[in-house]
């Protein structure tokens, strides 16, 4: 046919990484993982070591719990980045 190749699959064929992750167990593990890093915090270039997970903050104003500023697919990035319907972005208050 001529959809099939290597890099083509059909939508039914398709599972979503975040659903394969949630259904074998390892989002929880990734879970776990994202709030250790927030007692030590260097998720930004600041690395400024905070803990945040007593909602404390420094450069960043986070705290605790990030804020989400806005968020929207982005259609700018190469195909072989962002696929047919483009990459998710979001953006962070502060």
């Amino acid at each position: 046919m001529p959809w099939e190749s290597r890099f083509v699959m059909r939508r039914r064929d398709f599972v979503p990484a975040y659903l394969r992750t949630w259904e074998s167990g390892a989002l929880q593990e990734k879970i776990a993982r994202a709030l250790e890093q927030l007692r030590d915090c260097t998720l930004c270039p600041r690395d400024c070591h905070v803990n945040r997970l007593e909602d404390r903050f420094a450069v960043c104003k986070t705290g605790r719990y990030a804020v989400v500023g806005s968020y929207f697919a982005h259609q700018g990035e190469e195909d072989c980045l962002r696929g047919g319907r483009g990459s998710g972005t979001i953006f962070f208050a502060w």
